[in-house]
């Protein structure tokens, strides 16, 4: 049996898979940076404790803050990038949005820091780019 050669696999063809796409790597990427940060001792950082509820009134502020300044970087960035790119920079605006309201809870503030007020952050930013990155078309 003679050997075949597969012409739609080849090692100068770089694998373009469904989810190579960079809201998924944006996506894959933050998971693995906030478990970093969750699974790193922090020792600076005063935890929220007990108190600190996933379904709190707070989180509810949090998830739609983030739609909304996502959606509004998403809406700016799309102006001179393609929509999933748009999408990346108003989901990092957010984050890094995000992440300071936290440290300032923490430090100036002198409250504490809240991984799971980060969680909804999130989740409201990846809405809120999508939507907007939707609309935009």
């Amino acid at each position: 049996m003679p050997n075949e050669i597969n012409k739609a696999s080849s090692a100068l063809t770089p694998y373009q898979g469904k989810h190579e796409t960079g809201l998924f790597r944006l996506f894959a990427t933050c998971l693995v940076a906030i478990g970093l940060l969750i699974s790193s001792s922090c020792t600076g950082l005063r935890s929220c404790g007990e108190g600190d509820r996933w379904f709190g009134k707070d989180k509810g502020k949090h998830f739609i803050s983030s739609a909304m300044i996502a959606a509004g970087g998403t809406v700016i960035a799309a102006n001179s990038l393609d929509n999933e790119d748009a999408a990346v920079i108003g989901v990092s605006v957010t984050m890094a949005t995000g992440l300071s309201k936290e440290f300032y809870d923490n430090g100036v503030k002198e409250t504490c820091f809240s991984w799971k007020d980060l969680v909804w952050d999130f989740i409201g930013a990846s809405v809120g780019a999508s939507i907007a990155a939707a609309a935009v078309d």
